[in-house]
């Protein structure tokens, strides 16, 4: 091989790799940030588990419950949950819900039937999903205020 094929097949490879770049990049960092916040877990649970044997073999009762650490720290971070929320939900499926059935019955009014009658049944089964979460809303709603026994 020559010189100036060398440098020929070098100025390929690089021009390759200048073009994918961005790809390995992208893959990289959602991996090395998975890899990193498991090896530093895992040295939590190995100090602690060195801590309980240190305290194990001088003959003292490890503190505290024998809890899961990682669980007790998802308990602190995510606190009490909040109540769901049924109106949002309502909405979500109403509204796109009832969009598609005046979508169905006004522009597709005059189409064939095997193309209105499913977009029209899908349509209300999400109208009818929404509706359901606004009912429950209120009902939820009611029942907070009193009014429902």
């Amino acid at each position: 091989m020559s010189q100036g094929q060398r440098k020929n097949d070098m100025d390929k490879f690089l021009a390759a790799l200048s073009e994918n770049m961005i790809f390995v990049m992208v893959m990289l960092v959602p991996i090395s940030i998975v890899a990193i916040t498991s090896y530093f877990g895992h040295k939590r649970t190995e100090m602690i588990h060195r801590e309980r044997m240190a305290a194990i073999e001088k003959g003292m009762l490890p503190p505290g419950e024998l809890k899961d650490p990682e669980n007790e720290e998802r308990e602190q971070e995510q606190g009490a949950k909040p109540a769901p929320s049924y109106l949002r939900r309502g909405l979500f499926w109403l509204i796109p819900g009832g969009g598609m059935v005046a979508f169905s019955l006004v522009f597709l009014g005059e189409g064939p039937m095997a193309v209105r009658l499913p977009i029209l049944g899908v349509s209300v089964v999400c109208a009818g999903i929404g509706a359901a979460y606004l009912a429950i809303y209120l009902i939820e709603g009611d029942k907070s205020r009193g009014v429902i026994q």
